[in-house]
């Protein structure tokens, strides 16, 4: 004779212990041994935060909380609100409590609760050494952080160069200076951005000029500070001749190199070059154009620097004999081609430069 094997499945039982009884067509049958149906250890879940919640710059960047199963079926799947997922890992960014959901493998869930906080705020400032001289390089930025989450790690860069560890950065010149401060923490980075202006603290504002003393045939060079630095500084003409006043009297004729130091500071500024010519401006009284070489024209002296210069002059009935425009000028003593009398002549003249505009009115007299 032949068996077939057949199932039957018992469901919607208790807990407890069972025995199976198998009866055939013939009536024999037979028992098993017994079978504990038992429950599943209560599923529970627990929370804990990963990170807390970023500040940077105003915004809040992500946290992170975690759940964890036990007890129940495993494996566990988790929820914070949405879907089921398995990781138990779920990123937040905004404060307070967040329910996570733990779901067994029967479909058995749990809660649990975590309330994430904000990280505090990284506390700092900013200082600064400015460049002392002009042209310098010896300006120096340095962050100080008061607060900062152990956790965070910091760098710092420069107008966008490599970050680095030290929050301290010299040989700087003026001008703008942009400093990062960067922080990270697990999976975030913030970067605070502030603008650092260093500006050159010693403008000596040198300057030089040359003053004719016409009456001697002789020049001045004389040099200037702004007033603060009067008391400071040392004057060199031509590499040799050194005082504190910036006064060289009886300069000879040719160019001429001035410079000046801080004697505090050690400071200096660009030398001036300047040109002396012992040809001082003047009009002369007289002249007499007979055609021997000597004193047969006139005009101003020492004209040079005045390229703007005008000149006219004219007779004793107000007539204009001559208007010269320029230094390249002289008069010989004519109008029109015909020699003029001796007597008495009158001149206006005017200087017309940008920081001379004098003008001078008289006469003067030829002689024939």
């Amino acid at each position: 004779s032949s068996t077939t094997a057949k199932t039957h499945t018992f469901s919607g039982l208790d807990i407890g212990s069972y025995t199976v009884k198998v009866t055939n067509n013939d009536g024999c049958h037979n028992t098993s041994a017994p079978v504990t149906i038992s429950e599943p250890t209560l599923l529970q879940a627990t929370s804990k935060v990963v990170d807390n919640i970023m500040p940077c710059n105003g915004n809040a960047l992500i946290g992170r909380v975690e759940a964890t199963g036990t007890g129940g079926t495993s494996p566990y799947t988790y929820s914070i609100g949405g879907a089921f997922q398995n990781s138990n890992i779920f990123n937040v960014s905004t404060e307070g409590n967040h329910t996570l959901t733990v779901k067994d493998t029967n479909g058995c869930t749990t809660t649990t609760t975590v309330t994430i906080d904000f990280d505090e705020e990284i506390v700092y400032d900013i200082a600064k050494d400015d460049v002392v001289c002009i042209g310098g390089s010896d300006g120096k930025i340095t962050v100080n952080v008061t607060q900062n989450n152990a956790a965070n790690t910091l760098s710092y860069s420069i107008d966008g160069t490599t970050f680095q560890t030290s929050p301290v950065f010299s040989g700087l010149s003026k001008g703008d200076h942009t400093i990062t401060i960067r922080k990270v923490k697990s999976i975030n980075t913030c970067d605070i951005v502030n603008t650092i202006n260093l500006i050159e603290l010693t403008d000596l504002q040198f300057e030089a000029i040359v003053k004719p003393v016409c009456e001697t045939s002789t020049s001045q060079i004389v040099g200037t500070v702004a007033t603060e630095y009067t008391n400071e500084v040392s004057y060199t003409l031509d590499g040799s001749f050194t005082n504190t006043t910036g006064i060289f009297n009886n300069v000879s004729d040719g160019e001429h190199i001035i410079t000046v130091v801080n004697t505090v500071t050690g400071c200096t500024s660009d030398p001036i070059t300047l040109q002396v010519d012992l040809s001082c401006f003047g009009i002369p009284n007289f002249f007499t154009p007979d055609g021997d070489g000597i004193n047969d024209t006139w005009y101003p002296k020492g004209v040079e620097d005045f390229p703007n210069i005008t000149v006219k002059i004219f007779d004793r009935y107000q007539r204009l004999i001559v208007n010269y425009n320029g230094s390249q000028h002289s008069w010989d003593g004519s109008y029109n081609g015909k020699l003029l009398p001796s007597g008495d002549y009158w001149y206006i003249i005017k200087l017309n430069e940008p920081d001379d505009n004098r003008e001078f009115k008289g006469n003067f007299t030829l002689y024939r």
